[in-house]
């Protein structure tokens, strides 16, 4: 999902000490990281995995199919890899 890309982002920045900026068009994404008092055991596992990274990750929510021109190459790279089973 891409809640758990997001997780396996934050580890990346953590174990590289790199600043990252993610841009996501998952607005539930967004937004389960942003809520409080969560009983999902797996949002509360990226949470903490932002947590650890809180000063290396800017995250910001983009508009899906706006005509974003890197939004829209990810859209496409998504669609190859569930077409080739990856």
């Amino acid at each position: 999902t891409e809640l758990a890309s997001l997780g396996v982002a934050a580890i990346c920045a953590v174990e590289n000490n790199t600043k990252i900026n993610i841009f996501t068009d998952s607005k539930s994404s967004v937004d389960a990281l942003k809520s409080h008092g969560t009983k999902s055991n797996f949002v509360n596992a990226i949470k903490n995995k932002f947590r650890l990274a809180e000063r290396l990750i800017e995250l910001t929510w983009v508009k899906a199919h706006a005509g974003i021109p890197r939004n829209e190459l990810a859209d496409q790279f998504a669609k190859l890899a569930t077409t080739n089973g990856e």
